[in-house]
């Protein structure tokens, strides 16, 4: 996964406060080591409780990351890469858009918004 440099810079800090082992994990077990992947660590516990986000995982984050991402500007494609998808249909899935999102952008196609759309709608039948 690719990450912006204001995310970097926030985990090397982060890091840099961990005990060390041979990983130079952001969110490391006690002795320093890798965590198993059904586990979380205490110190991602920890940051979860300060956060007032209690019930999240690293999975449920990067459909955060996909979906902000995207709601962003940031393309399929682009997003695909820096999550590490095998394909854009997952990254589609990870990508939920909010529903203030999607009235937003259906406000972008108002006729008074794109020139000669009215014209286009009045010679199909519809009213402007």
């Amino acid at each position: 996964m690719r990450i912006n440099k204001q995310l970097s810079a926030v985990l090397k800090s982060r890091r840099d406060r961990c005990p060390k082992g041979p990983e130079g994990l952001a969110f490391p077990a006690a002795d320093g080591t890798m965590h198993a992947r059904e586990r979380r660590s205490q110190s991602f516990e920890a940051v979860l409780k300060a956060s007032r986000c209690h019930d999240i995982t690293f999975h449920a984050l990067r459909h955060t990351a996909a979906s902000l991402m995207v709601m962003s500007g940031i393309s399929l494609r682009a997003v695909q890469t820096m999550l590490g998808h095998s394909s854009i249909a997952v990254t589609e899935r990870y990508a939920q858009l909010s529903p203030s999102f999607i009235e937003k952008e259906a406000d972008l196609l108002s006729l008074d918004v794109q020139p000669g759309l009215g014209q286009l709608v009045a010679l199909d039948g519809g009213a402007v």
